[in-house]
């Protein structure tokens, strides 16, 4: 009897080991996954500033390009 108590408590401390191994595991993941999650809505927010500040550096060029500004008058404007 004694043997078979021995043999489901050495049962029972394997799931547990496993179960507990394959919870660090997944919480591992878990933190990794949360932290390109993160990662990756900062680069979007970046992404977005930047199409901003290009749209509107796009839209300097032509109105530039309307006025008829030369580069070398722009940058003397720029300088003042």
């Amino acid at each position: 009897m004694e043997f078979g108590l021995n043999n489901a408590d050495n049962e029972t401390r394997r799931v547990r080991e496993e179960y507990e191994k394959r919870l660090k595991v997944m919480t591992d993941e878990l933190r990794e996954l949360v932290s390109t999650s993160k990662q990756h809505i900062m680069t979007v927010r970046n992404q977005q500033t930047d199409q901003k500040q290009l749209n509107a550096l796009l839209q300097q060029l032509a109105e530039m390009n309307k006025l008829k500004v030369s580069p070398t008058s722009f940058e003397q404007i720029v300088s003042l």
